[in-house]
């Protein structure tokens, strides 16, 4: 089997202990961000993943194993008939970073989140499940790509902050010229044009 199925076949033991026999009614997913990349950097809210849950399972994902297993687990928890969160990887929205599954007070969370600064949590070392070997061999190549990932993030960040200046600047010389009363009342009008009001 390949390091993604055996990932997946180790949280499925997970998913079986802890959500309990498939119903048939599925539960519900809905997705929220809780980290996102900002013009005052990265950003993360591990208060509302607190406020949810009271256990937590961190998933190593240094070898990107960690969001196919929440993917998973997401699933296994939506046929167990339980309700959950999913929060979206901000740079990869179609990997999620973390599952939260309020009616069980019980959370997984990928290792390179911002929200995985969690204590007292239990860690999954996916990448264990890995060929040491090759990992080993490709090491130094990792360590070479999580620097510039790190680079390139605070690259983007410092950007962001530059055009949130720039917009700010902006903003402080029109705003005084704009009539806002005046474009509000206009608006009114036109709603009520319409028979909306």
């Amino acid at each position: 089997p390949s390091e993604q199925e055996t990932a997946i076949k180790r949280v499925s033991g997970i998913a079986q202990r802890e959500f309990g026999k498939r119903k048939r009614d599925r539960g519900r997913v809905i997705y929220r961000f809780l980290s996102a990349l900002t013009c005052r950097g990265p950003v993360s809210f591990p208060e509302t993943a607190l406020t949810l849950c009271s256990r937590f399972y961190i998933l190593e994902n240094r070898l990107r194993l960690g969001s196919p297993a929440l993917a998973c687990l997401a699933r296994a928890a939506s046929d167990a008939g339980h309700d959950s969160i999913v929060c979206p990887d901000p740079l990869i929205p179609e990997s999620p970073e973390a599952l939260l599954l309020p009616s069980l007070g019980l959370g997984f969370i990928c290792s390179d989140s911002p929200l995985a600064a969690i204590p007292r949590a239990r860690h999954i070392r996916l990448d264990a499940l890995t060929d040491t070997k090759r990992v080993k061999k490709a090491r130094p190549e990792l360590r070479r790509c999580e620097k510039t990932c790190a680079a390139l993030l605070g690259d983007a960040c410092a950007a962001l902050s530059e055009a949130k200046r720039l917009h700010d600047k902006i903003e402080s010389l029109f705003n005084p010229l704009v009539d806002f009363s005046g474009v509000s009342q206009l608006s009114a009008e036109h709603i009520a044009s319409l028979g909306l009001a």
